[in-house]
């Protein structure tokens, strides 16, 4: 049933390599198959502009038939609680195996010239941290299935994308600011989105998208996302208004509530680019808004009644 994997075969190999990977507590050997000529191509491309708003761990996407907002790898959390899991057990294995390695405080002991510490593991360690090591793997291969099947998605509904460069290996260090809660009178966390960058790996998605554009004779535009705004102008008012990141829905100059990230991906999708100006096409904006708002609120809506059906929506969406 694999269309891809038919035409691919029907050239001759070239040679076969073969790939190594950890599967629970051995290695696996694969052969993969190198093929003559360029691969087939089997997805079909959309026609026309679609906007993406990509964050840490959401994609929101405008075209002119759909629009939509999902979290990026929601199928693999339940993997990641298993991850967490193991951590906090082989964490205290790690101090029972340890104990001369650690104050009485609980936290490490430093390295000095009279102290070198050496660490000492138990066959049940041994056997949590093969089980780690599984998980991250498998981890790692459904996220990166699940960004396939994304791309290809998306690759249906246009065929000239535009999203905000955005440096997600910036937003995932610690901030270097120390400050005070006001609320609370305690130092905040320098933590920013490390781990959710980590878990949802948005780049990536990107990266397969825009191969996929490229090879199919499409064309993904990065653009400048300090110079667009995009999440901050008002295509009503024509206005730049700053938002809070906790605010996930945001009211126009015309009283509308509307979906921070859907409305983003709509203003990109409308964005002018002159070298290294950029502006907006607030005539065609205006003309296609009431389009947008009719599929926004049908999506919302629905995104509402599975939150209230019980299935897990993330908060960065609603």
């Amino acid at each position: 049933n694999d269309i891809f994997a038919k035409k691919a075969l029907n050239d001759r190999v070239k040679y076969c390599r073969i790939i190594r990977k950890y599967h629970k507590h051995k290695y696996r050997y694969y052969i993969q198959l190198c093929l003559e000529g360029i691969s087939p191509k089997v997805y079909k491309m959309g026609i026309g502009k679609v906007g993406i708003d990509i964050g840490p761990s959401t994609i929101a996407y405008v075209s002119e038939s759909k629009i939509g907002i999902k979290e990026l790898g929601s199928d693999v959390n339940s993997i990641e609680n298993e991850i967490e899991k193991l951590n906090i057990k082989l964490d205290e294995l790690r101090r029972i195996n340890n104990p001369q390695n650690y104050n009485e405080d609980g936290t490490l002991k430093k390295d000095t010239k009279s102290f070198k510490k050496v660490w000492y593991k138990s066959n049940n360690q041994i056997t949590v941290e093969d089980k780690l090591r599984y998980l991250y793997q498998k981890r790692s291969e459904k996220l990166k299935y699940s960004h396939n099947v994304l791309a290809k998605e998306l690759l249906s509904l246009g065929n000239e994308f535009i999203v905000e460069d955005m440096n997600f290996s910036a937003l995932a260090k610690r901030t270097s600011k120390t400050e005070i809660s006001e609320k609370t009178g305690r130092y905040k966390s320098k933590k920013r989105f490390g781990k959710s960058i980590s878990n949802h790996a948005p780049s990536m998605l990107i990266s397969r998208l825009e191969v996929l554009v490229n090879y199919n004779g499409g064309k993904l535009n990065r653009v400048n996302c300090f110079k667009t705004a995009a999440t901050q102008f008002d295509h009503i008012s024509g206005e730049l208004v700053k938002h809070s990141l906790n605010e996930r829905f945001i009211k126009l100059s015309n009283e509308d509530i509307i979906q921070r990230d859907l409305h983003s991906a709509f203003n990109l999708k409308y964005i002018l680019q002159n070298k290294d100006e950029y502006s907006y096409d607030v005539e065609n904006m205006l003309e296609n808004y009431d389009s947008f708002k009719t599929q926004h609120d049908i999506c919302i809506n629905k995104l509402i009644q599975m939150k209230n059906e019980g299935i897990k929506i993330s908060s960065s969406i609603i």
